[in-house]
């Protein structure tokens, strides 16, 4: 029977917590990530499929707490299609990145960063909260690298978090530094993508959620610092259309292979594949 294993993330000791997830991926469990407070999903263990996975908690892009099984096949697809992004639109080698990472590992948008290095080969650093509400310090700890140019440096974050540093001298110099910065988890306003087009940051507007194993779209900076304010095109694993309610839907081989709520294990998919979202959306040609 495969083991479901609960994790709960500690954001003051995140190493030793991503130590624990991959010791119990390597024994094909079933890992359930948590934040400290949070009371385990307590799904059953004959429900589940074979391991190894992770079990992800998200609100669903329509609301209403749920829990989101993604093998790690699909984490390694997701993080695949995003390094051939990286490689095609920024002409950057997944593997000589570092990749920073502010974001909880409990949620998709800090995992998948992580993810992406063990699957890349690339380095990765946790930033942790205090050090990102301190931008002084976030400056101090990685001008050395900055200056040395070894390797490019590049970020997911949301838009508080970047709102944060840009209204500091120190943050927006490090801000300046990074060779890429994947936006999401909320919209973009006008105000902030003019501030940060005006400054000059390379950032890439994107949309995902847990449900397609993170980034599903992304947006080149190039087009961004040219003044487009979307979210980008579609990456090479996924389709997109939009149902007659407006809603987004989506197709790729990365679903999680089902939601587990109150009501029991159901699949996200109809019967061709497609998920929708409780996202309105419209596709444009550019």
């Amino acid at each position: 029977m495969t083991a479901l294993v609960a994790l709960k993330c500690d954001p003051n000791n995140i190493e030793e917590c991503a130590h624990k997830l991959a010791k119990e991926l390597e024994r094909n469990s079933w890992v359930e990530l948590l934040p400290q407070k949070q009371k385990e999903a307590l799904i059953p263990s004959y429900l589940l499929p074979q391991g190894p996975g992770v079990v992800i908690p998200s609100g669903g892009s329509s609301g209403g707490r749920n829990q989101c099984l993604q093998p790690c096949s699909h984490l390694d697809q997701s993080a695949k299609a995003t390094g051939e992004w990286i490689q095609k639109q920024q002409e950057i080698n997944p593997r000589d990145c570092l990749i920073l990472n502010p974001l909880p590992l409990h949620h998709v948008s800090g995992l998948m960063p992580w993810w992406r290095s063990r699957t890349w080969g690339a380095a990765h650093a946790w930033l942790s909260p205090a050090l990102m509400r301190d931008p002084i310090a976030l400056e101090k700890s990685y001008l050395p690298f900055f200056k040395s140019g070894s390797r490019p440096a590049i970020v997911s974050m949301v838009p508080t978090q970047l709102i944060r540093l840009l209204s500091h001298p120190a943050g927006l110099r490090w801000l300046r530094a990074l060779s890429l910065i994947w936006i999401g988890g909320a919209g973009l306003t006008d105000a902030l993508a003019t501030k940060s087009r005006a400054e000059g940051l390379q950032l890439a507007p994107c949309y995902g959620a847990t449900e397609t194993a993170a980034m599903v779209t992304a947006l080149n900076p190039r087009d961004f610092l040219m003044g487009r304010n979307d979210c980008g095109t579609a990456l090479e694993d996924v389709e997109l259309r939009i149902a007659e309610n407006s809603a987004l839907q989506v197709r790729t081989p990365r679903l999680a292979i089902a939601r587990w709520t109150a009501q029991g294990i159901k699949s996200l998919q109809d019967r061709d594949g497609w998920w929708q979202s409780g996202d309105a959306a419209a596709l444009t040609t550019n």
